[in-house]
């Protein structure tokens, strides 16, 4: 019998770790690449929409900078250190893929030609509303119910009164709140698919599908064609 041996909940973690490290690491080359990798993997609804279609996730491992690429890079960790008892690897890469997806789509779908999008908290939102999603189902249930309520409380500030005191100056750009509600969703539809939580998860989509209305307003009142950012910090 092997001296060495990983067991099945350890190689889980192992696996996770992994997956965290790939992830961290993509994000961290992508910013590696500098002004000319932003530009072409930001996203912008007229690129999408002449068949630039891997703007539509790759939007989110550029950013508007070291210090905003290294803020979402410590969102990040943050957020697997909370989830790392519930969330497995695959989990991870389902909550990121559909989250992403779900940004980019609604993004041009909502958004004219001009505006651009980069930045992974977006993500981020949508992986914690996942995860805690998950952890109402498998538990700990009020630890889960807190991070959905802590999520849903965040948006509605954002809502109410903007970005969070600092961000926009120490990133250097300004915070697409909507990006935030558009991650929530996709982390909410993700549950849904997977087939989590079934009732709190459709309350999360509804609350996340209204909670996008006044954003939208907002953002339709800017109408320039600024660079935007999805990072935010909890």
């Amino acid at each position: 019998m092997p001296r060495y041996c990983i067991s099945k909940q350890n190689s889980i973690t192992v696996r996770m770790v992994i997956s965290v490290i790939v992830l961290g690491g993509a994000i961290w080359l992508a910013e590696l690449g500098g002004p000319a990798r932003q530009q072409a993997w930001l996203l912008e609804t007229g690129a999408v929409q002449h068949g630039q279609w891997w703007r539509l996730l790759s939007a989110h491992l550029v950013h508007l900078n070291r210090a905003h690429c290294q803020m979402n890079l410590l969102g990040l960790l943050s957020v697997m250190f909370i989830l790392w008892p519930v969330l497995t690897a695959g989990q991870l890469l389902w909550a990121v893929s559909v989250s992403g997806l779900t940004i980019g789509l609604l993004w041009v779908l909502l958004q004219p030609p001009g505006p651009t999008y980069v930045g992974f908290s977006g993500v981020i939102h949508g992986v914690l509303l996942y995860g805690g999603l998950l952890m109402i189902q498998r538990g700990p249930g009020w630890f889960g119910g807190l991070i959905v309520a802590g999520i849903t409380a965040k948006l509605s500030y954002e809502i109410l009164f903007g970005p969070l005191p600092g961000v926009e100056h120490s990133i250097g750009g300004r915070v697409s709140m909507i990006s935030h509600c558009f991650g929530a969703l996709g982390g909410a539809l993700a549950a849904v698919i997977a087939g989590i939580a079934r009732p709190w998860c459709w309350l999360a989509l509804g609350l996340c599908a209204l909670a996008i209305l006044p954003n939208l307003a907002f953002e339709k009142s800017l109408r320039h064609p600024e660079q935007v950012s999805g990072h935010a910090t909890d």
